[in-house]
């Protein structure tokens, strides 16, 4: 990952430790730095494996001070729980984050989520189309849609967002098939 990615996919570390813990809801506290450091890795922090455990438990300790999380003690175990105080911090913060700014240019690419969400989540399978259209994404088929533009980060949100992360993909093509409709639509050039 080049200098100018990273430094575009910034979002603060106490965010991206709130949806760890969302994701899992009520985690494990051995279970929070590694999963945190691994996101963090995904936004361009930390190089080294010790910095980003390092820069998760400064903001661990940043959201226990704000009331975002508490510690909780079960079976001789500590986890970490968010408060009603954190749960809607991290609302606000994915929200904010959903907001989608259209690049100047066009890089060329096609971003493509494919998604197989059991019949049994059709709730979720319908709400997470519904944040797909609201992005700008277009339907290739029922569980196959496409976007022009880097939006990574907000797949990343909107999958901890309804809990559906190993049923969703993230694809950036270079070439599509037939892909002239698709340039009219979105105004490509």
């Amino acid at each position: 990952m080049n200098k100018e990615m990273k430094r575009a996919k910034r979002i603060p570390i106490s965010n991206i430790v709130l949806s760890t813990i969302a994701v899992g809801g009520l985690l494990a506290l051995a279970l929070v730095a590694p999963n945190a450091v691994q996101m963090l890795k995904l936004f361009g922090y930390g190089e080294r494996k010790r910095d980003s455990s390092h820069q998760v438990n400064r903001a661990f300790l940043h959201l226990k001070e704000k009331g975002f999380v508490v510690l909780e003690e079960k079976g001789g175990n500590k986890f970490v729980r968010l408060t009603t105080k954190g749960k809607k911090r991290l609302q606000y913060f994915q929200k904010k984050e959903w907001v989608f700014k259209k690049p100047r240019r066009w890089d060329g690419k096609w971003r493509v989520v494919i998604f197989d969400i059991k019949e049994k989540k059709r709730g979720t399978r319908d709400k997470f189309r519904a944040e797909l259209q609201s992005i700008g994404f277009v339907r290739l088929q029922n569980s196959v849609w496409i976007f022009p533009y880097d939006c990574e980060e907000i797949l990343i949100m909107l999958k901890a967002d309804i809990r559906i992360g190993k049923d969703v993909l993230y694809l950036v093509s270079e070439r599509v098939e037939n892909d002239a409709h698709l340039k009219k639509f979105f105004n490509l050039r």
